[in-house]
């Protein structure tokens, strides 16, 4: 892949105010990127079977409220080296959906977005019509995985099931919501 980034800035000009020549007035700079993102990372094997609980931005554990019974609690999650939970009935997984995908550089940032999400969700839930009476967790994020490959991803799912690491344990790692 091969992207072009153009930036334009305007510099000082002895030109007229009445000149129309965008060249005397701008300087044109190009960016080039080659190559897909790196690879995410997660510190594998250290950090397997260890518990991770995601911060907001004021540094303070992110909780998320819980059906049924509405018990509010602080999103945690346990880190597992070598472990993969693929989507869909293909896998084993059917009711395992990927809730989306995203290029992150870690496995934590890929928890964090699944808590960030599950904040955001809960609150979105509740606006909906009848969805404070909705009694499921059926859209939270329960887990995430990374693929550590160039140009991959973070995915974060609405569940767990059936590991399939496709033969290369090596290659993925996951986070499970503890609730």
């Amino acid at each position: 892949m091969h992207l072009t980034r153009l930036s334009y800035r305007r510099v000082p000009s002895l030109a007229s105010t009445y000149d129309d020549d965008i060249t005397d007035d701008y300087h044109c700079t190009q960016s080039t990127a080659f190559g897909p993102s790196p690879a995410p990372s997660d510190n594998c094997p250290s950090i397997n079977n260890t518990q991770y609980t995601p911060l907001d931005a004021s540094g303070n554990s992110m909780t998320v409220t819980t059906n049924p019974g509405g018990l509010t609690k602080v999103q945690s999650f346990v880190r597992i080296c070598n472990r993969n939970y693929p989507a869909g009935a293909v896998h084993g997984n059917p009711d395992t959906l990927d809730i989306m995908r995203l290029y992150l550089p870690t496995l934590e940032a890929c928890i964090d977005a699944c808590a960030t999400y599950n904040f955001v969700y809960q609150d979105n839930k509740l606006q909906r019509p009848g969805g404070a009476q909705d009694g499921t967790d059926m859209g939270l994020c329960r887990s995430v995985a990374i693929v550590k490959a160039d140009g991959d991803y973070c995915y974060l799912k609405n569940a767990t099931g059936k590991d399939n690491t496709f033969g290369n344990p090596g290659r993925y790692s996951v986070g499970v919501l503890l609730l």
